[in-house]
C-alpha cells in the first residue's frame, strides 16, 4: 500500500505512528491534543458524523 495515497482518521495517541507514516490525516474534533497537532481536525465529533464529513471534504478534494 502506498501511504501517500491512503487517507487515515483517527482520534488517540495509540493511532500516531500510523498517521505519522500516511500524507491525508484527519481527526474528529474531539480527538486527543497530540492527534489533532500532526492532523487537520474536522469540525464534527467522534459519532456525531465526522466521518460524513470527512466524505465530504475527500470528495471535493479529490473531485470525485
Amino acid at each position: 500500500i502506498d501511504l501517500n495515497k491512503c487517507i487515515y482518521i483517527a482520534d488517540s495517541i495509540y493511532d500516531l505512528e500510523l498517521l505519522n507514516e500516511v500524507k491525508y490525516k484527519y481527526c474528529p474534533a474531539d480527538a486527543e491534543p497530540e492527534v489533532r497537532d500532526v492532523a487537520v481536525s474536522l469540525n464534527s465529533k467522534g459519532g456525531e458524523g465526522c466521518i460524513a464529513e470527512l466524505f465530504y471534504i475527500v470528495t471535493k478534494q479529490f473531485n470525485i
